[in-house]
């Protein structure tokens, strides 16, 4: 699973540099916070690699992971109801939060996957 977080975190680094091709230019540090969320997910992915601290890390993995599900939504609802109400909405915006939210949802899911397969595994073990 750390493998997964080390992936979703260049995927989020990916989102980001996407959306500055797409607008020309890094116009606000907003546009970063994907990256910021990668980021975190390396390094989580990184004290996974320790077999010791890997339950503890992955959890933590998978807690930056629905923060960013949770707060890209919000941004999410807050970019359709702009484009709603006739204001503008670049391209960069759109490719930065949906790809943020999609990506941390599917990070999440595999996450929440994972523990219950490995919980069953350790419940099978230990019968």
């Amino acid at each position: 699973m750390a493998k997964f977080a080390f992936v979703y975190g260049i995927l989020l680094g990916g989102c980001t540099l996407l959306a500055i091709l797409l607008s020309g230019q890094a116009k606000s540090m907003t546009m970063y916070i994907p990256t910021i969320e990668g980021v975190l997910l390396i390094i989580c992915g990184a004290v996974a690699l320790n077999p010791k601290l890997r339950m503890h890390a992955m959890h933590a993995a998978a807690s930056v992971g629905l923060l960013g599900a949770l707060l890209g939504g919000y941004a999410l609802l807050r970019l359709i109801n702009k484009a709603t109400t006739g204001g503008e909405v670049t391209a960069a915006q759109w490719t930065s939060v949906s790809g943020m939210v999609l990506l941390s949802i599917l990070f999440v899911v595999a996450c929440v996957q994972s523990f219950i397969a490995a919980r069953r595994a350790r419940e099978s073990a230990n019968n």
